[in-house]
């Protein structure tokens, strides 16, 4: 028969058991704590730690099958109030078991406080207002130190919310509700089985948006779709649907609303001093010159080839991608130049250059792989490029310019725009207002697909209304009814203008 044996919370908890074989009753000797598994259960809960638990043998020779159980106040589960239940057997011979249940208290008696501590959200303490009166249907999470979520609730018409069950520590209250700017500044502190809360009402500020694309307007709307789902997963669910609708829309067709413009300052090339390389080393080493700070993302033209450079290590020397595998040279001029440039990060997909009135001719697209044929043909630079290319290069998506600028200028384009995602609750979605109804068309098609269905129905249904309300939003998109040449009737172009959405 087991017996529940008390502690007191924060001191070393020490106890013994004997290991009897079952054919002789003698005592097995020589076992360590690595030939054990350790299995602890709280207030009926499994896989507890079992840090801070030692076991060691007494002495094999007088007090043979003997072992000492010992478990640290600070750093075990004598450390915690509350019931537990450990068990011990023997890895290699499960039928040898031991078990031992430990209720720790405040006090280490029956009277001591045990368990985890209670609380419950009432007036001044915890409820959710707007500053005056009670907020109900605000959503409240609790966070615990590591900042992963522990529950989740919902307050009452009266704004108070609760009981939550918690252990010793000190957690996070979290407070969101559809139209009002996030709170996370209160919290409550356990200690000893008893909670303390913030000891003061949680307040929102409402936002001034009415446009209902707020982050938490539609966020609130995709739980809603997924009758009030809580919890770390459904949040995280909400957050990335709501966003992956933004972007579907997006993506859908060439919305004048995503027409931006961008702007790249062109360098100039560079060839001051002489370059000498040795064969089969990466470094160019740099005489009666300086290299630019930028010159990582320059190449270098030597002799009519055309090298990458991996790094600039000083001001004198560069870093090739390959090693130099022609002679050695020493003295050798050389040209360093700039045809690659980072886009946007928001960048969806490129419209036009606009170069200006001093380019002779506007530079048109070609493939990248073309400009790399044009490149290993003939590398030489000139002060207008004139054609151009859209490529990936590491973590970005960049433009490639043939022929390289020679000369420093400024290089003005258009281009489509990502919508920017949501993270905060203030966070305004990138949308038209007057078109809500499509997006929460595609926020319900997005939460349909990830739990089968929700309120508005299955995922092809969801996509059959989201289709028709794209149909309605592209026929009222804003476009111009009419597009002209801004120069039209005030005399002669000094090119030929065509506006037009297509590359």
């Amino acid at each position: 028969m087991f017996v529940t044996v008390y502690h007191k919370i924060g001191t070393t908890l020490k106890d013994s058991l004997h290991y009897l074989n079952k054919t002789t009753y003698a005592g097995v000797t020589g076992k360590v704590q690595g030939d054990f598994t350790i299995k602890i259960s709280k207030n009926s809960t499994g896989n507890q730690a079992t840090t801070g638990v030692t076991i060691t043998e007494v002495d094999a020779t007088n007090n043979a099958g003997e072992y000492h159980f010992e478990v640290s106040g600070t750093t075990g589960f004598a450390a915690a109030t509350g019931e537990y239940t450990v068990r011990i057997y023997d890895t290699g011979a499960t039928e040898y078991t031991w078990e031992e249940t430990y209720l720790v208290t405040s006090d280490g008696t029956g009277a001591g406080t045990v368990g985890a501590g209670s609380f419950t959200a009432t007036a001044s303490d915890g409820r959710v207002t707007d500053g005056a009166s009670a907020l109900a249907d605000a959503t409240i999470r609790i966070r615990k130190s590591d900042n992963s979520i522990l529950t989740t609730f919902t307050s009452s018409a009266t704004g108070v919310w609760g009981p939550v069950y918690l252990d010793n520590g000190t957690y996070t209250i979290d407070v969101q509700k559809s139209g009002y700017s996030a709170s996370t500044s209160k919290t409550i502190a356990v200690s000893g089985g008893v909670a303390t809360g913030p000891l003061t009402d949680v307040a929102l500020t409402a936002v001034s948006s009415g446009t209902g694309l707020t982050a938490s307007d539609l966020w609130a709307y995709a739980r809603r779709m997924v009758r009030n789902a809580n919890g770390t997963q459904a949040d995280t669910e909400i957050k990335q649907a709501v966003n992956d609708a933004l972007d579907m829309i997006a993506q859908e067709r060439l919305w004048p609303r995503y027409k931006t413009h961008g702007e790249l300052s062109l360098a100039g090339e560079y060839s001051t001093g002489t370059i000498a390389i040795v064969q089969a080393s990466t470094n160019v080493t740099l005489t009666g010159g300086t290299w630019p700070t930028a010159a990582a993302s320059f190449k270098l033209l030597i002799d009519g080839k055309v090298y990458r450079i991996a790094s600039r290590t000083s001001g004198t020397v560069l870093v090739l991608t390959t090693a130099w595998a022609d002679a050695s040279i020493t003295g050798e001029s050389y040209v360093l130049f700039r045809d690659e440039y980072t886009l946007p990060s928001d960048c969806m997909r490129m419209g036009r250059l606009l170069p200006g009135t001093g380019w002779a001719a506007s530079p048109e697209p070609v493939g990248f792989e073309q400009i790399l044929e044009f490149q290993n043909a003939s590398a030489t630079g000139q002060k207008y490029p004139s054609c151009w290319a859209i490529h990936g290069s590491g973590a970005s998506d960049k433009i490639l310019l043939y022929p390289y600028p020679s000369d420093p200028n400024h290089l003005a384009f258009w281009y489509y725009r990502k919508p920017a995602a949501l993270t905060a609750s203030v966070d305004e979605g990138d949308w038209d207002p007057q078109h809500i109804n499509l997006l929460r068309r595609a926020i319900d098609y997005q939460m349909a697909i990830r739990y089968e269905t929700c309120v508005a129905g299955n995922p092809e249904v969801c996509y059959s209304r989201y289709q028709v309300a794209l149909s309605k939003a592209t026929s009222n998109d804003k476009t111009a009814v009419r597009q002209t040449s801004p120069l039209s009737g005030f005399g002669s172009s000094p090119r030929n203008y065509t506006i037009t959405d297509t590359q």
